[in-house]
């Protein structure tokens, strides 16, 4: 009976994993107990100066995966050998982010939500 409970919990966020990337307007017709919404340019980076007008725009808010969120988030969480620091030190996607401006910072979470296969080539 648990096992019948759990799985009845788990589905949607197993079921939505395996979503197919989409367009960023198909995303934002994700609903549902399977979805976490996603900040394209993350919340911190109002400590940056970025308006919290920006970051909570529609254009920057997209239902996600809730599953595939908790994978990008502790990515950009971990130290990554593709980012270095001033002294060339593994730094993670998020610090390397920090001072960035808002382009830079809109086209790289785009490029993440592709590299997770989130969002369509």
């Amino acid at each position: 009976m648990e096992a019948a409970y759990w799985t009845y919990r788990a589905y949607p966020y197993i079921h939505s994993y395996f979503d197919p990337p989409k367009t960023l307007e198909d995303l934002r017709h994700n609903i549902g107990r399977g979805y976490d919404e996603h900040h394209i340019v993350e919340r911190w980076s109002t400590r940056d100066g970025i308006p919290e007008e920006s970051i909570e725009s529609p254009d920057n808010v997209v239902p996600i995966p809730k599953l595939k969120h908790w994978e990008i988030n502790s990515w950009l969480s971990k130290s990554n050998k593709n980012y270095k620091n001033s002294e060339g030190d593994e730094i993670s996607p998020r610090e390397y982010m920090k001072d960035k401006s808002w382009e830079e910072r809109y086209e790289f979470g785009l490029k993440v939500l592709r590299d997770f296969g989130v969002l369509k080539p």
